[in-house]
């Protein structure tokens, strides 16, 4: 008989079952996918399963078995307890009478952050077919004839790394996107973004992280046959859809795991042509200055014929940089300084600027950053909210809430999702260090203990704070 893998004193495991972003294709079929993960206590994945979205729960024991008898790391074993933030996962685990408990995973999310990360770093090898995002064979065909006609002009050639072009699509006053030329001179690309604003979001991330993070742009590069699925090659063949070169084939990504548009192919079709159309009227001389002596430009309007119809275009540079905001290093400063009211000043404009932005805008519920920034805000230790990790933020809203609001139980989720709003703001404005983390932490397991402690709320917040103290108010001048 085969012996039975025993099971660890005190070795927890965690599991999480989450869907992966982008779709699959196959065949005339396109569906999303879903992974089962097992982590060990000290973060190490033990065993994994990816299918098709809405089969893997009723293969959980299946899974947990095989991790059992083949974990990826260590020898065989069995967990004397599983967490889990899924009560789908801990009911069906329960079934079968093993030891669970439900409560925040973080790992989880670590990991689901890490293959997004891997996904979006390998998505060009992976994508198979552009047809998939719903553009039609004319927008792919204009886009593959557009790229073809800037890859014979080599704007690298006249664009230096990380040199920015304006492209503005209609008349005057229209939205006003930016075009990076690539950062490593040994890529030919081209980072296309909504406005200067992404711009600048991206490059704080960059100064901050060392990267990217969650900033979000189209990216046009010309890469080698070979480099290219060859399921996308055929596609492109079949169609007839032009390339300049065997080392020029365009191919279109959206940052961020973000899946790729109709409107993505129309609007790189028309910022390409645009830039051939430049490259055509502007000698190369006119383009060298406007990058090296002070006060040069380069304005023009062009006219670009593209696959969805003609559109005048005005296209200018250099692109004058927007300030990057300080908000990291205020708050460092304050907090070292130990100046509450300096805290409350940020504070404000953080909250001035989360109130305006396109995510408090969608917000159901702003009084929850409000209230984290004014529960920090200790004039006796004052923090920021940079300075506390997930599972503080976590303990401030199950906890600290509470005990002063008034609202509903019902009003849990709107709390919650307003402070992912929030989260998800300083991610974009600032790259947050451990934003990924928190953002995490408020998922479903906080709205169901922030509503139970709303249900059943006991004395108000014993915390006090000088009359007319608060995260909200201005700093005298």
């Amino acid at each position: 008989m085969k012996k039975r893998s025993s099971s660890v004193v005190g070795e927890e495991w965690i599991v999480g079952l989450c869907e992966l972003p982008g779709l699959i294709r196959t065949g005339d079929e396109h569906y999303r996918v879903e992974v089962l993960v097992w982590i060990g206590a000290t973060g190490q994945v033990l065993g994994q399963r990816v299918e098709r979205e809405g089969t893997l729960l009723d293969r959980v024991l299946e899974s947990f078995e095989a991790t059992v008898r083949s974990p990826l790391v260590g020898a065989p074993r069995r967990p004397s307890v599983i967490r889990t933030e899924s009560a789908e996962l801990s009911r069906a685990l329960r079934r079968a009478g093993l030891n669970v408990v439900e409560a925040f995973a973080p790992e989880v999310d670590v990991y689901v952050d890490a293959i997004v990360r891997s996904m979006s770093a390998s998505v060009i090898q992976n994508v198979t077919s552009y047809l998939a995002s719903g553009a039609t064979d004319a927008q792919i065909a204009g886009f593959f004839s557009a790229a073809a006609e800037l890859c014979a002009f080599d704007p690298w050639d006249g664009f230096g790394k990380r040199d920015c072009v304006g492209v503005t699509i209609g008349a005057s006053g229209a939205r006003e996107r930016v075009v990076e030329f690539s950062e490593d001179e040994a890529v030919r690309e081209l980072w296309v973004f909504d406005d200067a604003e992404s711009l600048a979001a991206a490059n704080r991330a960059r100064d901050v992280a060392g990267e990217l993070g969650a900033a979000q742009f189209c990216v046009v590069r010309w890469m080698k046959g070979s480099e290219v699925s060859p399921a996308l090659r055929k596609e492109a063949m079949r169609y007839g859809w032009k390339v300049a070169a065997a080392d020029a084939f365009p191919v279109l990504i959206r940052t961020g795991g973000a899946p790729l548009t109709a409107r993505d192919f129309e609007l790189a079709e028309v910022v390409v042509r645009a830039l051939s159309a430049l490259l055509g009227a502007v000698d190369e001389d006119a383009i060298d200055a406007a990058f090296t002596q002070p006060g040069a430009t380069v304005e023009k309007r062009v006219d670009v014929a593209g696959s969805t119809g003609s559109a005048s275009v005005l296209v200018r540079f250099p692109i004058a940089p927007i300030e990057t905001r300080s908000w990291l290093d205020e708050w460092s400063d304050a907090e070292e300084d130990g100046d509450v009211e300096a805290l409350c000043a940020v504070n404000f404009q953080v909250l001035e600027e989360f109130v305006a932005s396109p995510e408090g805008e969608a917000s159901p519920d702003q009084g929850g950053a409000a209230f984290v920034l004014d529960f920090l805000a200790d004039p006796d230790d004052p923090r920021s909210i940079a300075a506390i990790d997930a599972v503080e933020l976590f303990e401030i809203v199950v906890g600290a809430i509470p005990m002063v609001s008034e609202s509903p139980p019902g009003d849990a989720p709107k709390i919650v999702e307003g402070l992912r709003a929030f989260y998800r703001f300083l991610q974009r404005q600032i790259a947050l260090p451990g934003a990924d983390e928190c953002i995490a932490a408020l998922g479903p397991l906080a709205e169901k203990t922030l509503a139970d402690a709303l249900a059943n709320r006991g004395k108000k917040a014993r915390r006090s704070r000088p009359a007319g103290t608060t995260a909200t108010k201005k700093r005298k001048r």
